[in-house]
């Protein structure tokens, strides 16, 4: 059960009801209380999405300022600049670490994946 879950079903216990995991997702985002993860969207995807292109954005300028040179085909390479596969296995165990807490297994699966990639 996710944080937001929790705090609306204590919610619910301390009025003496019992919400539904259908009203829990409604009440979360409607009540003023603690927003849904990502405004209804995946944060930990989209954190691994835009650390991707922000690395390949920066080596793509790195290269650009080195050689003088623009070639938007550089942007799904790696050339050493930064990993941008690096970037985006690591902004993912941040952001799992973040929503699901840092003794889920979720979160544990996300650092030893970002792990072996790093190395």
């Amino acid at each position: 059960m996710r944080a937001t879950e929790m705090l609306t079903a204590a919610a619910g216990a301390a009025a003496g009801t019992t919400p539904s995991t259908a009203s829990v997702a409604g009440l979360a985002g409607a009540s003023g209380g603690v927003p849904a993860a990502g405004a209804g969207g995946n944060f930990p995807l989209g954190a691994a999405l835009l650390a991707f292109a922000f690395a390949n954005l920066v080596n793509v300028l790195s290269i650009w300022l080195k050689e003088k040179k623009w070639d938007a085909r550089k942007f799904l390479t790696s050339s050493g600049v930064i990993s941008s596969l690096s970037a985006a296995v690591a902004s993912l165990a941040v952001a799992v670490g973040q929503q699901e807490g840092g003794d889920s297994s979720v979160f544990a699966l996300a650092l030893v994946f970002a792990a072996v990639v790093c190395t």
